[in-house]
């Protein structure tokens, strides 16, 4: 098995977050575009079979001062007891801050894996503030087909507004942790990577939106902790039955569209059905209890659209990672 570092830069304006599924699935729609229906379908029935040829991360930050600084996501673990007496204004507004952080540095994580504890996890939460997008609402106006106006038949306005997101310089690079079967080589995942955001990403990726250039695709290592006893996700996944039931969890609900030309045509079996069936996910973070050490976790969700052949890729990779006794007792339920 391999393990990749791919490293993109957004170019443009962002209307869809990073997320694994999504990126996913945009892979696939690589694959049909390039190699056609049946290549697709054989890479879509390993999946299926529970051996996916690729699994990939959120797209996860990366923060440029004088040199790189490589963000992962914050363990979910709970928030530690509030203190009896006032902790001070200064204090509560540092927890306040942490309470919303969503990254960790590489390097702290890297500390604190081999015995992650609430403490621990809070000590590191300040050491580098994780960079963010800023948010922009961007405002639209529909045209009226009929008026050739943005004017409605009833002599209203068609005006109507969406959020999206941007980066400076020292914040536009992002990193995919990628994991591939033996067959897929480095060249593979190049071009896999490559035709996935070769079209732009996400919503208004035809007027612009989620433009990125793949900086780099580089062999991994993946981090070694001793005796670990658990594993957390680096982004969001739908557990199949073989996977661990215990844990600290970050539930989600995805509800996703369809892409590529069946986001404005109509769909082999008659369907004009654009929103795909809500999935319930763990999302990017989330603690499982392992028994022995795994490399990912979650399965291939069919039954997400009236049209049958179309999937969810509920896979994410994980990091390694130890909880101390009294942590581990938390999630036994013996504390």
């Amino acid at each position: 098995m391999h393990w990749w570092e791919i490293t993109i830069k957004l170019r443009s304006g962002l209307g869809t977050p990073l997320a694994n599924h999504t990126i996913w699935g945009h892979l696939c729609w690589g694959i049909r575009y390039h190699e056609g229906e049946d290549a697709l379908n054989t890479f879509l029935a390993q999946c299926n079979a529970g051996n996916p040829p690729i699994i990939l991360s959120d797209a996860m930050p990366v923060k440029r001062v004088e040199t790189d600084t490589f963000f992962v996501p914050r363990p979910n673990l709970p928030a530690p007891l509030r203190p009896l007496e006032d902790p001070g204004n200064e204090r509560a507004d540092t927890q306040k801050k942490c309470k919303k952080t969503q990254w960790v540095t590489e390097s702290s994580w890297n500390e604190i894996s081999a015995s992650l504890s609430i403490e621990s996890l809070d000590s590191i939460l300040n050491h580098v503030a994780p960079p963010s997008l800023q948010k922009a609402t961007v405002m639209h106006a529909s045209i009226n087909r009929m008026t050739g106006t943005t004017q409605g038949e009833d002599k209203t306005g068609a005006l109507f507004d969406q959020e999206q997101w941007y980066a400076d310089e020292k914040q536009n690079k992002f990193r995919i942790i990628a994991f591939s079967d033996e067959d897929t080589n480095q060249a593979r995942v190049s071009q896999l990577i490559e035709w996935a955001f070769e079209g732009g990403y996400g919503r208004d990726a035809s007027s612009g939106l989620g433009t990125f250039d793949v900086v780099s695709i580089t062999p991994h290592e993946k981090p070694h902790v001793e005796n670990s006893n658990c594993v957390m996700l680096l982004g969001s996944a739908v557990p199949s039955s073989k996977d661990p039931v215990q844990g600290f969890f970050s539930w989600g609900l995805h509800a996703g569209r369809v892409g590529g030309t069946f986001a404005n045509s109509e769909l082999p079996n008659g369907s004009k059905q654009r929103a795909k069936r809500p999935v319930h996910i763990l999302q990017r973070g989330t603690i499982l209890k392992t028994d022995k050490p795994t490399d990912w976790i979650g399965r291939c969700v069919s039954g997400v659209h009236e049209y049958e052949p179309i999937r969810h890729g509920g896979f994410a990779p994980c990091l390694p990672c130890k909880l101390n006794d009294e942590t581990m007792r938390l999630v036994e339920g013996t504390a």
